[in-house]
């Protein structure tokens, strides 16, 4: 699991809080999602003067039980997630991002592809099946008369950069991933595929802030929204993340999520 502690942040920080614990959704590797978020990390930490600590889990689904089960004080969580968490257990979207992310399916350049159909038979790479992006992907291919177990195989991954790389490795047929997660994929696996197609943005990672927080909500959610390019550490995060900024969330916006949510809960409780 991933751990980042505060540590060496000076006398602002008080030693006696309690930290607070943040769960951020593990669409990358262990590593390269810690170095992303330390420098929003470190502003949290200066913000709310408190230690603060961030964990993942090994996939999504697991990643959502852990936040239903109260592991964390506040998430960054796929949007149609953090609607689950709040219609179930009362969690609080407070903060997104501005920056559009889009579900792109990507092919190899050794291979010609010029049809769906060629995914007959063959094995498509995702990171999980209820990742918003898969989902909106997946439907996508449905509507194009490909249906996931049918016509292709679903193979899951640890990340968008695995499923990247398996498709470099002819292991796979097409990958499924979110186009900002191409910032992070290494330059020698882009090299060697394509995007074939872009489909209609998605919802950015929603942040949410467990009901138990009580009147710390404000606090937080302000510190979020403070966290902007212009300050030092907002321009490093941004610049490696591509998430724009930081932005509020309406109404509107999670009550569209409702499609979404109901199809993630389904595929983590089995149902097809």
């Amino acid at each position: 699991a991933l751990a980042a502690r505060t540590r060496g942040f000076g006398a602002r920080v008080s030693a006696l809080a309690t930290p607070l614990r943040i769960g951020v959704l593990p669409t990358l590797g262990v590593g390269l999602l810690l170095s992303n978020y330390q420098p929003l990390r470190e502003h949290l930490v200066l913000e709310l003067n408190r230690p603060v600590e961030m964990y993942t889990s090994k996939d999504i689904p697991g990643f959502h039980r852990d936040t239903l089960e109260g592991r964390y004080n506040v998430v960054v969580s796929a949007a149609h997630l953090a609607r689950l968490a709040q219609r179930d257990a009362g969690w609080v979207p407070v903060a997104t991002y501005t920056a559009e992310n889009h579900p792109v399916l990507l092919i190899s350049r050794s291979t010609p592809f010029d049809s769906v159909r060629q995914l007959v038979g063959r094995q498509v790479a995702v990171n999980n099946r209820s990742a918003l992006v898969v989902i909106v992907a997946m439907q996508w291919l449905a509507d194009q008369g490909l249906n996931a177990g049918r016509d292709y195989e679903v193979v899951e991954m640890t990340s968008f950069g695995s499923a990247a790389q398996a498709l470099q490795r002819d292991e796979v047929a097409l990958a499924i991933v979110a186009d900002l997660s191409l910032k992070q994929v290494p330059r020698a696996v882009l090299d060697e595929v394509q995007v074939w197609r872009t489909l209609p943005a998605v919802p950015t990672p929603i942040w949410a802030i467990s009901q138990r927080l009580q009147g710390q909500g404000a606090l937080i959610r302000a510190a979020l929204l403070k966290f902007t390019p212009a300050l030092a550490l907002g321009e490093k995060f941004y610049k490696a993340t591509g998430f724009g900024s930081m932005r509020g969330v309406t109404d509107d916006m999670l009550r569209a999520l409702d499609p979404y949510a109901d199809r993630a809960r389904a595929l983590m409780q089995g149902r097809p």
